[in-house]
């Protein structure tokens, strides 16, 4: 009987010790996944799912960021604002779908065009924004005629056809004392006078 008690207590033992591992390991796993799904969730929360840029709420943090890094450092920044010319006709032309791919492709030209530092972001339609910290006025010029001039020279292909699309950008400087969205507003307008004054180019001054 001692035997079969004995071996009962080994038998009772080691499925214990296997059931508590096998739960912290599935316990460990779930964490593990949580934690991954969370990430991802974070991940979609600031990011554009059709160009991969930020979205307009990251971009909000950038700009704080930027903000309090130029009161910091007392040096200024740039904001820019671009948008996609006539892109209601491409969309009736070429169907919204290409209308996408224009967008994404646009927005990897400003994903290359951009300094290390600065930060780019889909503002909302086919509106960008980049802000550059540590720039002044020409800086942010230099870089918006960079990414219209790389645009305007990127061929687009749907079929047989081929065609061209333009941008039209607003810049502005500010100042470590500024209020972030007052220079936004200040590169909307900027970008707004573009638009009427032939579009394909930068405003910088009012």
């Amino acid at each position: 009987g001692l035997i079969f008690y004995v071996i009962n207590i080994f038998i009772g033992t080691f499925v214990l010790v296997y059931a508590t591992t096998i739960y912290t390991i599935m316990d460990r796993y779930t964490e593990c996944m949580l934690r991954v799904q969370n990430e991802q969730l974070r991940i979609m929360a600031l990011v554009d799912p059709l160009t991969r840029l930020s979205n307009r709420r990251a971009m909000g943090e950038n700009l704080k960021l930027v903000s309090s890094g130029s009161q910091q450092s007392g040096k200024k920044y740039v904001i820019g604002l671009g948008d996609i010319d006539n892109f209601k006709k491409i969309n009736d032309t070429y169907g919204h779908d290409y209308g996408d791919t224009v967008l994404s492709e646009v927005a990897l030209i400003l994903t290359e065009k951009i300094p290390e530092n600065g930060y780019a972001a889909r503002w909302g339609g086919e509106e960008f924004l980049f802000v550059i910290p540590e720039s002044e006025v020409m800086d942010g010029f230099e870089c918006a005629e960079s990414i219209i001039s790389s645009v305007r020279s990127h061929r687009f292909v749907k079929g047989k056809t081929e065609f061209f699309v333009t941008m039209t950008f607003g810049v502005c400087e500010g100042c470590p004392d500024d209020d972030v969205d007052k220079i936004i507003s200040c590169a909307d307008k900027r970008l707004y006078k573009g638009k009427n004054n032939g579009k394909n180019h930068t405003e910088y001054t009012d």
